[in-house]
């Protein structure tokens, strides 16, 4: 059966009945649309990265994927896709992989449906009747008038059962102008076994292609097909990805293809954002900007709008290669209060040069070799010449607590200004992704607390954008300490090079209570640290890399000053001291004194952000010294009142 469609170049699949699991699946097999699910690699292409699960473990197995993309003369692209997928189990077929969507712009793109057809276990094929194919309005788009052009196509696949095959492909044509060239994203993975995996480019004779494989050895055959080059790479055994705690995006974790037939200043060019008139504003927006920062510093005029765009403007949440990379004129974003990534990085930097900072949009991308649109899977804001690092990057479209956001770290911008072609690094100090906890607490003889805490905190736990989080953190994990505290809050500001900070009083009305001559004292913690992050600590091992937000340290020194005759009764003298250090970090925990003036000094340092199967067990051993029960909580013994 064929169906022509007009739609737009980012084309998406997946099957199954449930449209959340079965979406997230689709958005990542197309070269364009956001990772969604983490995948697994070619275990011969990634050096011992991940343990393969038995196929027989799977709900479903990819026989064969395969993507081909076509650049002709005229400048028009085709893309082409086809997989045959074999069923095991009632989930891969109610709801995992039951149905597939494809999304389009309807003003550059013809999507034409070419195979949908099942062959069932017993060999009877299937052929997908004319109500399996349903035409609706993309859910990123609901309410956003400015996207309601684009269109989502439902293949419902039928014929469903163990041991089926499903049949399916399509082919997506797009105009000439919607992107630069012929560029794409392929991310070889998924939550199942793929058994073979192949991408075609082909372009006209004499077209530069520029390429990267990443996590991959594999290189591409390049031949020639009458007027045209073509590259093929082809992957065969991907083992599935299994569900994790912490695991790391896919992009991050498996081979990844880019490839781009256009430069970094066909990008920039394409994209346009080196016009004034896109960053124009009406005088009711430029008074709007005016009030809503009025009396503020550089850095305060910077952090309220960036929290005014992210909160008040709504976000279009599909891939900006649905929209051809075009961003909306400011005034529009405004005026409709909705938009795409990009759009809301443009209106935000229109509303800085109201103020007269110097602010760019820029994308970012985890790669900076290959000038493909689809690696710039996000949009922010730099504003040079301010914050305490002489820049400051600020995202629209997400919460930010800091001057750049910890998520970006080690990732690379474009600025769309045209001024460079080339892509900056976002630098990620590991030295100032740092949190401490300072305390001097005393407790009288009727058991009564007293004292006072400072946290300070910086790099990825900083909040120089958000003390009010710092300060409602610190009081809800200072409240645990003892047996529960009250927290008074003593001021909060910036503390130098970027770092956070808050005070605290603590103190009690009632005393601490004694259980047969003891009283159990919980040490205080500091918020958004180790003990907050509820890493798992499985003793099976791991399949797939564990990943934090980045290396970091923590420390924790904490004064106890007790009544004359109280003592510490739960610890012995050689559990007053732990040490683990290996090559995933170190663990110090150390209780000094038996009574009157108690000191505690913990910490934890973490030297890198992401850890494959093979080192888990060091990152483990840290974890497990760190929980130590008897370093989290002392008892003491107290005499008979």
């Amino acid at each position: 059966m064929n169906t022509d469609i007009t739609a737009t170049p980012l084309t998406s699949f997946t099957s199954g009945s449930s449209a959340r699991s079965t979406r997230m699946h689709a958005r990542f097999l197309s070269n364009s649309r956001f990772a969604t699910i983490l995948a697994l690699s070619v275990a011969c292409c990634m050096t011992g990265a991940f343990a393969q699960t038995a196929e027989k473990d799977a709900d479903a197995t990819y026989l064969d994927i395969t993507h081909e993309y076509v650049l002709n003369p005229d400048g028009s692209t085709v893309f082409s896709y086809e997989h045959h997928l074999q069923y095991h189990t009632y989930y891969a077929f109610t709801r995992a992989y039951g149905e597939s969507f494809i999304v389009t712009n309807p003003a550059w793109q013809t999507l034409k449906i070419g195979k949908v057809e099942t062959k069932m276990a017993d060999g009877t094929v299937v052929k997908a009747p004319f109500n399996a194919f349903n035409e609706i309005l993309p859910g990123f788009a609901a309410n956003a008038a400015p996207y309601l052009h684009l269109r989502e196509m439902v293949v419902t696949h039928t014929g469903l059962e163990r041991g089926a095959v499903a049949d399916f492909s399509y082919t997506v044509t797009t105009k000439p102008g919607m992107l630069p060239g012929l560029s794409g994203r392929v991310i070889f993975g998924d939550r199942c076994p793929i058994q073979s995996y192949t991408v075609k480019v082909k372009v006209p004779k004499g077209v530069k292609l520029a390429s990267e494989l990443r996590r991959s050895d594999v290189k591409p055959a390049e031949t020639t097909e009458g007027k045209w080059t073509v590259w093929t790479w082809r992957l065969a055994k991907l083992p599935m990805y299994p569900v994790e705690s912490q695991q790391q995006a896919i992009d991050q974790a498996v081979p990844v293809l880019y490839f781009s037939t256009a430069s970094f200043a066909d990008v920039q060019k394409h994209i346009g954002a080196d016009s004034p008139v896109l960053f124009d504003l009406d005088d009711k927006a430029r008074r709007d900007v005016f009030t809503a920062t009025k009396g503020d510093s550089p850095v305060g005029q910077a952090r309220t709008l960036r929290k005014n765009v992210e909160s008040l403007v709504g976000g279009m949440g599909g891939d900006l290669a649905v929209l051809g990379f075009k961003p909306m004129p400011a005034q529009r974003t405004f005026n409709a209060n909705v938009g795409s990534a990009l759009d809301k990085a443009v209106l935000l930097a229109a509303m800085y040069r109201v103020l007269k900072l110097d602010a760019v949009p820029v994308l970012t991308s985890p790669v900076n070799t290959v000038p493909a649109l689809q690696a710039f899977t996000g949009a922010a804001v730099l504003i040079e010449g301010v914050g305490t690092g002489g820049a400051l990057l600020l995202d629209a479209s997400a919460p930010q607590s800091d001057e750049k956001p910890a998520r970006l770290a080690g990732q690379y911008y474009l600025r769309l200004d045209g001024k460079s072609d080339k892509c900056e690094r976002i630098d990620s100090d590991a030295d100032a992704n740092a949190l401490a906890l300072t305390t001097d607490i005393s407790i009288d003889g009727d058991g009564l607390v007293s004292g006072k805490a400072r946290v300070e905190s910086g790099g990825v736990f900083g909040l120089a954008f958000d003390l009010k989080r710092l300060v409602s953190g610190a009081k809800r994990v200072l409240a645990t300490t003892g047996q529960g505290l009250t927290v008074r809050d003593d001021g909060s500001g910036m503390a130098g090079e970027g770092r956070s900070f808050c005070d605290a009083g603590l103190s009690t009305k009632t005393g601490l209570t004694a259980t047969g001559g003891l009283v159990k004292f919980c040490l205080p913690t500091a918020p958004g640290g180790i003990d907050e992050m509820h890493v798992n600590l499985g003793l099976a091992g791991r399949s797939t890399p564990l990943e934090f937000a980045a290396p970091f340290a923590q420390e924790s020194r904490i004064t106890l000053t007790l009544p004359k005759d109280w003592t510490i009764a739960s610890l012995s003298d050689d559990q007053r001291s732990i040490t683990v250090s290996n090559d995933a970090g170190e663990v110090r925990s150390t209780v000094r004194g038996e009574s009157g003036s108690i000191e505690i000094v913990r910490s934890f340092r973490l030297k890198r952000a992401v850890s494959a199967p093979a080192q888990y067990a060091e990152v483990r051993a840290l974890l497990a010294a760190w929980r130590t029960p008897l370093h989290g909580t002392l008892y003491f013994t107290v005499p008979a009142r």
